[in-house]
């Protein structure tokens, strides 16, 4: 069976735009049975996004049961525990960088690069 990992922009839209969790409860109790026979999971990371969040979709995911159906059981890794927003970022930018205009990339007009 596939295991679908959900955004959290999939639930946040979700709720904002056709099924609110107060007018259709049927799709997120759906939603737990979906989780709870393991055909849709959310990472923590992205669980943790939604977490902070105040109104209906907000106390629907922090409800216990919830929780604990929605998270994908997933190994800790030990080098990211200690730093748990630790993520590859983007060089920072620099006076005379020129961003993401075009020319500024590879094979895009800069004498030299192909």
């Amino acid at each position: 069976m596939t295991l679908y990992l959900l955004d959290a922009n999939v639930i946040i839209r979700a709720h904002e735009d056709y099924y609110p969790v107060e007018r259709i409860p049927k799709f997120w109790s759906w939603m737990l049975d979906m989780a709870a026979d393991n055909t849709v999971k959310m990472p923590r990371l992205i669980f943790n996004e939604i977490t902070p969040s105040v109104g209906p979709l907000a106390e629907w995911i922090k409800q216990p049961h919830v929780r604990e159906v929605m998270i994908l059981d997933e190994p800790i890794d030990a080098g990211r525990a200690a730093c748990p927003h630790a993520r590859v970022r983007a060089r920072p930018r620099r006076r005379g960088d020129r961003g993401n205009r075009q020319g500024s990339f590879p094979g895009r007009g800069r004498a030299g690069w192909s």
